[in-house]
């Protein structure tokens, strides 16, 4: 929202070090990465601006020119085509090298995954833009196109093919008012908690609570570095602070390290075999799930095209697989078999014009979830398996850094006699996690990864003021900001939250 760009100049502006002092202090940051036991890295929009997506509070940022009045000068960007920079990829070698150990990156625009960022070694803070889950049996489906649902309900109009289930799909962004799914919440904080270095890079640091996770390295102990052009809230807890572009700093970082950072390399799978039913085709992600990489398959001339996995009649000793082409990748002309087989392919967008492809024969896991009439793809599912049309306005996708204030904290109880107590359940369906309570009459309903009930709360009495007992963060529906919790009215519900949660106040209460 542009009421979150930065209004301080001093925090907007953009400072620029000496590069020989870039070098020693990337020199100093590899030493640190070096002898480090465990190391977690945070990431900011920051770091995909390279790619060519815009961020949000640098001076051609979403939300400062938004600000301005100068909407039309915001940079568009199909995120689906845009290329993990050399920062995404440095990631990727120190890794693969036993140097870095996780990721947290409140980013959507899905370049870490795509980069090969494997999903456990990943804490995606507010959703990934190319996955959609299932709200009955929370199976997860990465797509190579935005699932763009758009909508207050997170439904994408897709449903599980997962034998017995036919739940609904639902994107997975975080929306302004929602809270952080528990998971991904916990997993950011708890490899916080481990690490004795926390690395910030390209981030302002002002979305909460993401920006208590570098904290929480610091507070027991460890070290903290940030990388950024603009000032952050943390820069006095740093052990070192570096003001440059992060390509910059991590390129030299890696050659310090002796590591070389390779190119992007985009890699698929695919399943190819034949039985009864004819030939099939079938894009799997790292763990063998169903993950939609083909657009369409051409088999005996004849061409078809689907979500997850895509069936024909015709027997052919040879399928066309055509791809999404966001980085121009060729068709593919696959042999096929009776028994499955498992093809490797690897397509290097900026250095070849063919596949690279290796292949391996076995079993398809989760063939019996793939297959119609077992939890597949029905002819009434295909209906809506229509070619997509992203029109998803990006711009109310990312979470935003709180208010100091709202005028509707008037309306709030005293929070004298109220008993805390985060594992109420909701009042409405019984649910136990992730609930919030209303400030105003202090009822506590589940948030919107469960049945919405708060906000239903607040459409029918109008209760604008709530905390989130996962993160304790608070809301205000109308206003649609996060508040701060330092806020004097809010600051005596803040202390009596954390007190509950986690058995003392937080520190410097």
């Amino acid at each position: 929202m542009s009421w979150t760009a930065h209004k301080d100049e001093k925090m907007a502006e953009e400072l620029h070090e000496e590069p020989k002092v870039v070098v020693e202090k990337s020199d100093t940051l590899a030493d640190m990465i070096k002898t480090a036991k465990k190391v977690t890295v945070f990431t900011g929009a920051g770091i995909s601006t390279a790619a060519g997506i815009p961020d949000y509070r640098g001076p051609e940022g979403v939300w400062t020119l938004s600000a301005k009045g100068e909407q039309d000068k915001i940079k568009k960007m199909d995120m689906m085509k845009a290329v993990p920079t050399a920062t995404h990829m440095s990631l990727v070698q120190l890794m693969k090298a036993g140097l870095l150990h996780h990721v947290i990156s409140p980013n959507v625009d899905g370049l870490h995954r795509k980069s090969g960022i494997p999903k456990k070694d990943i804490s995606e803070l507010h959703g990934n833009s190319n996955i959609e889950y299932c709200n009955k049996c929370k199976r997860e489906y990465l797509r190579d196109f935005s699932v763009g649902a758009g909508l207050a309900n997170h439904l994408t109009g897709r449903q599980c093919i997962a034998a017995g289930c036919d739940g609904a799909l639902e994107d997975t962004i975080i929306h302004f008012g929602e809270n952080l799914p528990t998971s991904v919440i916990d997993s950011g904080f708890q490899h916080s908690r481990e690490s004795d270095l926390h690395i910030v890079l390209g981030s302002s640091l002002t979305v909460s609570p993401a920006c208590d996770m570098p904290l929480e390295t610091k507070r027991r102990g460890g070290k903290l570095v940030i990388v950024n052009l603009q000032r952050t809230p943390l820069d006095s807890e740093t052990d070192l602070r570096i003001h440059a572009p992060v390509n910059d700093v991590l390129t030299q970082v890696m050659k310090t390290l002796a590591l070389e950072i390779p190119p992007f390399v985009l890699r698929r799978t695919v399943a190819v075999w034949q039985d009864a039913d004819g030939t099939a085709v079938c894009g799997l992600d790292e763990e063998e799930v169903p993950m939609t990489l083909v657009k369409s398959t051409t088999v005996g001339g004849k061409t078809s095209t689907g979500v997850s996995v895509i069936y024909r009649a015709e027997r052919s000793s040879v399928v066309d697989v055509e791809f999404y082409g966001h980085y121009g990748e060729p068709v593919a002309h696959l042999e096929v078999k009776e028994e499955p087989v498992y093809y490797s392919m690897e397509f290097d967008p900026l250095r070849s014009s063919v596949w690279s492809v290796t292949q391996r024969e076995g079993k398809v896991k989760n063939i019996g979830d793939i297959k119609p009439g077992n939890g597949g793809a029905s002819t009434g599912m295909k209906r809506k398996e229509q070619d997509f049309v992203d029109e998803t306005d990006y711009s109310s996708w990312f979470a935003v850094a709180p208010i100091s204030s709202c005028e509707h904290l008037k309306e709030i109880r005293s929070p004298a006699g109220m008993t805390v107590d985060p594992k109420a359940p909701c009042g409405c369906c019984g649910n136990i996690g992730e609930n919030m309570m209303c400030l105003i009459c202090h009822e506590v309903h589940c948030g919107r990864h469960v049945n919405q009930h708060m906000l239903s709360h607040h459409e029918t009495t109008g209760h604008n003021i709530v905390c989130g007992f996962i993160d304790l963060s608070f809301w205000c529906y109308t206003c649609e900001a996060y508040i701060s919790p330092s806020n004097p009215t809010l600051s005596p519900y803040y202390v009596a939250y954390h007190t509950a949660k986690f058995g003392a106040p937080p520190p410097g209460h």
